[in-house]
């Protein structure tokens, strides 16, 4: 299942069918609608997986989980931050082909981000690449954030 999780977002990974394809919640669960994967992408190596596994099984997943069950509250509780901006310089990198980003173009992503950021440096897409930008992409990945952190002035 943990295969399932991790290759759900990587374009290009081939899977087979889910065993669950109705959208509708109570057809199943998240993950049955999830390929398995027929292999996995070259960023995920067997070794990789297992040690995911292992943690996973060792410390569990509700918390993980527990964050998503818990985001409608986590609004309730902090009403003062609604407009609140983060004030950091930032850097925001993401795969051209992540599904999160539903397809946006830096412009789009620029407006969507404006609300929530005083000083938003570069949004950078990475063409080819999924949701895990930093395995599928991982030497672009360090080398945008290293350029980012020694573009920054720090006292």
């Amino acid at each position: 299942m943990i295969a399932r999780l991790y290759t759900s977002r990587s374009p290009g990974t081939p899977t087979y069918p889910p065993e669950v394809t109705d959208l509708r919640a109570k057809a199943g669960g998240w993950l049955k609608r999830l390929g398995e994967p027929i292999q996995l992408p070259d960023w995920l190596s067997e070794a990789d997986l297992e040690y995911y596994v292992d943690q996973f099984q060792r410390a569990g997943f509700a918390g993980g989980i527990d964050y998503y069950r818990n985001s409608a509250r986590n609004w309730e509780l902090t009403p003062l931050l609604a407009n609140a901006k983060i004030q950091q310089p930032a850097l925001f990198i993401a795969g051209d082909l992540d599904i999160v980003n539903r397809g946006a173009s830096i412009e789009e992503l620029n407006q969507r981000a404006a609300r929530h950021f005083e000083d938003l440096k570069d949004i950078v897409l990475l063409p080819g690449v999924g949701h895990r930008n930093q395995q599928q992409a991982p030497a672009e990945t360090n080398r945008l954030m290293i350029k980012f952190l020694d573009s920054l002035e720090l006292d």
